[in-house]
């Protein structure tokens, strides 16, 4: 008897964690607990941005322990807890208010490679959501965008590629929960349905983009 009373108590912790680990907000808030709060002065043209509120959500009033999603979700952990390198050292990535109008940022600092994350008090970005732009500002980085040389002045060619890199990245490794992080963006990019501005191109155009079978390099908004 006492024997079962440990089965049992060892397989409902296990299916506890477990379902830790397929909660997203759960996982996001227990990865942002784990990141520092910048206090870089980071000067970046504010005006040129998309508005990206529909990706902001008040999860105030939503009880998840009552959601039964149609489909499992997808589990980040392993996204999250992947060290993004760089020339054989990790992006430190941290919490700034500049990022709260853009969802993430890619930013370098005494020549030194950030990522920006954003934090609100009452709302915040859809994990899913934020899981791509974690990759997407990776991406930026590797490719040279940001060339940590005095500011950021990105194109929307490059927002195209930094696309493309994060979902390969997703697809090739992390499976059927990176498909399912990408398949999430392209929804959400279609549903805020924002015009091109500035070196964005529109969130349209960026979803349609990320089903393309072209190579990244030959991928273009027209």
């Amino acid at each position: 008897m006492k024997s079962l009373h440990f089965f049992l108590f060892f397989s409902f912790l296990a299916i506890n964690c477990g379902n830790k680990k397929k909660n997203p907000y759960k996982a996001m808030e227990d990865y942002y607990s784990q990141l520092n709060i910048s206090t870089d002065n980071v000067d970046i043209e504010t005006t040129d941005t998309i508005n990206i509120i529909a990706l902001f959500s008040n999860t105030d009033s939503i009880d998840y322990k009552d959601a039964y999603p149609i489909v499992e979700p997808p589990n980040i952990v392993p996204m999250l807890e992947k060290k993004l390198i760089l020339n054989g050292k990790e992006i430190s990535i941290e919490i700034n208010s500049i990022a709260n109008k853009r969802g993430a940022v890619a930013y370098c600092v005494n020549n030194q490679p950030k990522i920006f994350l954003p934090k609100k008090n009452d709302k915040r970005i859809s994990p899913y959501a934020l899981v791509f732009f974690r990759f997407h500002e990776y991406a930026h980085h590797v490719l040279g965008h940001t060339k940590c040389t005095g500011g950021v002045s990105l194109t929307s060619k490059e927002e195209i590629l930094a696309d493309c890199y994060a979902s390969n990245i997703l697809e090739h490794e992390f499976g059927q929960n990176g498909i399912s992080i990408i398949h999430h963006m392209a929804g959400t990019f279609h549903g805020i349905n924002v015009a091109a501005s500035g070196h964005y191109p529109s969130s349209g155009k960026r979803a349609d983009l990320l089903y393309s079978t072209l190579p990244c390099e030959e991928r273009d908004e027209d």
